[in-house]
């Protein structure tokens, strides 16, 4: 039997999978569903080599268990795949059997009742599995402690080159633990997963708000200097004096 060239992809499952990965997390994680559904498994190598980054790497591979061949997979995709094929196996099967006219012309009434026993038990798994998601990922989860979030951030910060003093990391770290923290470290609906990625994302958008601030701050410091300069020509050179100006030039020009 040929490679099936598709899988079921459940986008609604997917993007609260995904919640709290960055979009370079979510791209080397979708890379690597695909090298699985077409390899039936990934190496760890195959995927270091799509994550690039040590951080990337350890977000993805979170998703990932060993397989018995030493390989890695992912227990959801296998589980659909798996699916899929017995399904099409047992379509297959029917029209073996059934060769007959007669028996054809039953075909499409116990088609259509194959693919409603076959939705109905899809629909009962995939209760199952978000259920057991939500409490594995509520049994997995442990919240890092401050000095942990300082650890990594500095770490971090170290790795962006970014111009962060220590008391502004442990700031950060703070204010990051106490606000999650205040959330019951929820991330939209569903428990965090990688605090990691969450404190990546804190450091970049706390990064990027201080360079706007500081590019609006230097404008408004220019045009405050600019007109404070213009007040002060007006004080010290009047009127009166640009007139007496003119009148010297005119009687240097007539002497001349």
């Amino acid at each position: 039997m040929a490679k099936d060239p598709a899988f079921l992809f459940y986008y609604q499952d997917f993007l609260v999978g995904i919640d709290d990965m960055t979009n370079e997390e979510a791209g080397a994680y979708i890379r690597c569903l695909c090298h699985q559904a077409a390899k039936s498994t990934i190496s760890e190598k195959h995927m270091i080599k799509i994550c690039l980054r040590q951080d990337v790497y350890d977000v993805v591979r979170g998703k990932f268990i060993s397989a018995p061949d030493g390989n890695l997979i992912n227990e959801r995709l296998q589980l659909e795949i798996n699916k899929r094929i017995a399904f099409a196996e047992s379509r297959r099967n029917n029209r073996l059997k059934k060769s007959s006219d007669k028996h054809m012309s039953n075909i499409s009434s116990s088609y259509d009742k194959h693919m409603e026993n076959e939705n109905e038990n899809e629909n009962e798994i995939v209760i199952k599995d978000e259920i057991e998601n939500k409490k594995r990922e509520s049994k997995k989860f442990n919240p890092p402690s401050e000095d942990d979030v300082h650890n990594y951030m500095a770490q971090y910060v170290m790795q962006k080159r970014l111009h962060w003093s220590d008391e502004k990391i442990s700031s950060e770290a703070s204010n990051f633990v106490n606000f999650y923290e205040s959330k019951g470290w929820i991330v939209g609906k569903i428990t965090m997963r990688s605090w990691e990625a969450s404190a990546r994302n804190w450091v970049n958008n706390n990064d990027k708000f201080e360079k706007e601030k500081s590019h609006t701050h230097g404008n408004s410091k220019a045009t405050q200097r600019e007109q404070q300069l213009n007040q002060f020509r007006q004080q010290v050179y009047t009127p009166d004096d640009q007139l007496r100006d003119i009148q010297q030039h005119l009687t240097l020009n007539r002497n001349t």
